[in-house]
């Protein structure tokens, strides 16, 4: 029996999904099935816009929503452009987002379809939808988005994402897996 490779980084598995069956499912959300191949090219091209608009691997990005395809975009992107994730639960309170944005210092915040809630205005915004973002897209396709001087590349030393956990002492606490 053939057992699958392990992988030490979401990048990793990103690949492996794209590449193992692309034409499994990934994703069922809504009536709708993503499947695999192309939920990996969805995530490697919205990484290009990531890396296109400045983030550089190591830098925290703030991703506020419920699961589902927007959601998976926002993390799969981020993690592939070697970005550490930070999960924010859309029904943290305005004091607690402000507590998490200062330990965490997240560089930009990814808002999922369908998530309304208080959070820093001055952080840059990217909306992602059941179909990823358009705007990461977008620069992904612009002049400048070529990675090829620069591979997308994730350090599996790195954290692959940052949770938020309520405390003892009633603040949220931001924990690196």
């Amino acid at each position: 029996m053939d057992l699958p490779e392990h992988f030490a980084t979401l990048r990793q598995l990103v690949e492996r999904l794209g590449a193992d069956r692309p034409g499994g499912p990934a994703l069922r959300a809504g009536g709708r099935t993503l499947q695999r191949g192309p939920l990996a090219e969805i995530a490697l091209t919205l990484a290009r816009g990531w890396r296109a608009h400045g983030y550089a691997p190591g830098n925290a990005i703030a991703i506020a929503g419920e699961g589902g395809p927007a959601f998976v975009h926002a993390l799969f992107s981020a993690a592939c452009a070697g970005l550490v994730p930070l999960l924010i639960d859309p029904r943290l309170t305005a004091e607690e987002t402000a507590v998490v944005f200062e330990r965490a210092r997240p560089r930009a915040l990814a808002v999922c379809q369908g998530t309304a809630a208080p959070f820093d205005g001055a952080l840059p915004k990217f909306d992602f939808d059941a179909d990823g973002c358009a705007e990461l897209r977008r620069a992904s396709a612009g002049k400048g988005a070529s990675c090829e001087n620069e591979p997308l590349r994730a350090d599996p030393a790195q954290p692959a994402v940052l949770l938020v956990t309520s405390g003892t002492s009633g603040a949220p606490r931001v924990v690196a897996l």
